[in-house]
């Protein structure tokens, strides 16, 4: 029968009423017409088309008449709830949705489901009817094949946005606020970074989801991240939001002294963020705190003395039972880090205001009874030892003021707060510490090294100069190292040190290179103090004396440079050349110009053999 007569019979029915019997098979090929596909035995591909075009009618007709499988699968391994989905036909997904054989959930080729692809696809649109289908019918605690539960997706990628819809109320379409609105909704899962979503809720401006959560009854207050970080250890420290803090500590089974990997307590990091408000809303619900160090053993006094606010400072100060100078497992007190960390400080209040007095800060601590200001760490450093390196001038001057500090104590390598502070370029602290009474300018470490040692350096002429004032015999220890630093002899002697300076004995600089057998560190003495070269020690003896025993090298430069010879034995020359086989020393004086040669009997010879013009060089030998 043609389609002319199926249509004229169909035509003719209506009119009498009713409609002639056509099979099931005829029915699926005039389906398959419209879409202008050839019908292959499979119904699925009808369905699929069906949903492609958005044809609701056929797809009812093709579910309700055909039997078309509901879970099939198109070509591409999408399910044909995906299908409608990708689509957006709204009417299709909930006519596909109410079948009751559906699976909501089952998944892609690709590892997809229904609700992912909604989310990924329809989730920025707020009110979306196929997105609030889904979620009242499917697995809302399924994750996504990346392992993203959809709750926690749904705050980190629309949380701002919606933040804004929330300004004047929540949108009852959200689909924050439909997730939330199911009882079966696991709100305790983590991400894949290992954050909760009372964790995420916690920076999210708009106050709605985060209220939300901590209503639920299932909510786990002190749930955890990789990183041991409680929500309340991050609402500490976002001092953005203190009611959250407050919200938080109001829950039954809030525990407000759980420690993160750091062992950070949230006070800890209140008061890292500086946030006197939440500090004291944390002391009130748990005075325990006050004493709770970290893993490295430091307190919330000596966070706050070293990165916190005078505020937080003096609070913390006037609370009984405060542990005002316990040591860390570097040893160092509240005071210690106050003292070191004033650069920093300095950064924060250009940040914070005149909420920040690191001056307040110090001196409070520096005159607080029970507060040893001369306390040393496990390097065996004073607070003094630390503020030389980077407080403020003030800073240093109150500490030596207050009379309970050794201004010249050393620490365990034997370092003095004068060397410290010389190396860190402070000058005005260098030059109040020479002015001081007991400091000794001097004095050297374990490794024998002064403070004018530590200061020489390119970019610290003003502090070289200040020391090379008061040095005695830094220069004389630099020549004499192994290996030799010739880089640093010459920054001390452009700087102005005194290259023929004697020691003790009688000895320059020049003399102990020369013994140390130290060539470079010779050369740039020679050239800044040549009269060094002929300088006799209180023994009588000169640079030439000692280098014709050690080194023929640093003889050739002594005499080149004009080393008398005089005073030199002829078998001297030889002392230093006791491997060799060269026997003769040939001294030559060609008018002001002075060499030392040594060579062989055999060489000798030759040199006797050549005739000799008028003007050659006289040479003494031995």
């Amino acid at each position: 029968m043609s389609d002319k007569e199926n249509d004229f019979l169909r035509e003719l029915a209506s009119r009498r009423g009713r409609v002639p019997e056509v099979d099931s098979a005829t029915k699926l090929h005039e389906i398959a017409q419209q879409f202008r596909v050839t019908y292959d035995d499979h119904p699925g591909n009808l369905l699929y088309h069906a949903i492609q075009y958005s044809r609701l009618d056929i797809v009812e007709q093709l579910i309700e008449e055909s039997n078309v499988d509901v879970n099939g699968h198109d070509h591409s391994g999408r399910t044909y709830l995906s299908v409608a989905v990708d689509v957006g036909n709204e009417r299709i997904v909930d006519h596909l949705l109410s079948v009751s054989n559906i699976r909501v959930d089952a998944a892609n080729q690709d590892g997809t489901t229904p609700l992912w692809r909604a989310l990924n696809k329809l989730g920025f649109i707020v009110g979306s009817a196929i997105v609030e289908s889904l979620i009242q019918k499917g697995d809302i605690n399924l994750r996504s094949i990346d392992g993203d539960h959809a709750l926690l997706w749904e705050i980190k990628r629309s949380g701002q946005l919606v933040d804004l819809g929330l300004r004047f109320g929540n949108p009852p379409k959200s689909v924050l606020s439909l997730l939330l609105n199911r009882k079966d909704l696991d709100v305790n899962q983590f991400d894949p970074k290992g954050r909760g979503a009372l964790s995420l809720a916690v920076d999210l401006g708009n106050p709605y989801i985060f209220n939300k959560l901590l209503e639920r009854e299932d909510i786990r207050v002190n749930i955890c991240d990789h990183g041991c970080r409680t929500p309340l250890s991050l609402a500490a420290e976002n001092c953005r939001y203190p009611e959250r803090v407050r919200a938080l500590l109001s829950h039954p089974e809030i525990d407000a002294c759980l420690v993160d990997k750091q062992g950070r307590t949230p006070l800890i990091w209140s008061i890292i963020s500086h946030n006197l408000g939440v500090v004291e809303l944390l002391l009130e619900r748990e005075s325990r705190l006050l004493n709770i160090p970290d893993s490295g053993g430091r307190t919330p006094l000596s966070w706050a003395a070293g990165n916190g606010t005078w505020e937080i400072t003096k609070n913390l100060l006037q609370r009984e039972g405060v542990d005002k100078d316990s040591k860390d497992h570097c040893g160092r007190t509240a005071l210690s880090w106050a003292a070191e960390n004033n650069s920093q400080l300095e950064k924060i209040r250009h940040k914070f205001g005149n909420s920040l007095s690191h001056n307040h800060i110090l001196k409070s601590l520096i005159e607080e009874e029970g507060i040893n200001n001369n306390s040393k760490d496990n390097d065996g450093r004073t607070p003094l030892s630390w503020a030389a390196t980077k407080a403020d001038l003030l800073i240093v001057k109150y500490l030596v003021s207050s009379g309970c500090v050794s201004v010249d104590e050393p620490d365990i390598i034997g370092r003095t707060p004068l060397s410290w502070s010389a190396e860190y370029q402070r000058s005005e602290v260098v030059d109040f510490l020479l002015s001081a009474a007991g400091v000794n300018p001097n004095l050297e470490d374990q490794r024998g090294r002064t403070p004018l040692y530590w200061a020489t350096r390119e970019d610290n002429l003003k502090v070289m100069r200040m020391l090379i004032r008061k040095d005695i015999d830094t220069l004389k220890k630099m020549v004499k190292e192994g290996p030799e630093q010739p880089e640093r002899v010459k920054l001390l002697l452009d700087a102005g040190y005194d290259a023929c300076k004697l020691d003790n004995y009688g000895r320059t600089p020049l003399y102990h290179a020369v013994a140390a057998e130290n060539v470079e560190s010779t050369k740039l003495l020679i050239s800044s103090g040549p009269k060094s070269i002929t300088s006799r020690d209180n023994y009588g003896i000169t640079p030439l004396k000692v280098a014709v025993g050690t080194s023929q090298v640093l003889a050739k430069i002594l005499i080149e440079n004009g080393a008398t010879t005089n005073d030199i034995q002829p078998k001297e020359w030889f002392h230093g050349n006791k491997s060799s086989v060269e026997e003769i020393a040939c001294l030559s004086d060609q008018g002001a110009i002075h060499s030392l040669q040594y060579m062989t009997g055999e060489n000798l010879t030759e040199e006797v053999s050549k005739p000799l013009p008028a003007d050659h060089e006289r040479r003494r030998l031995m």
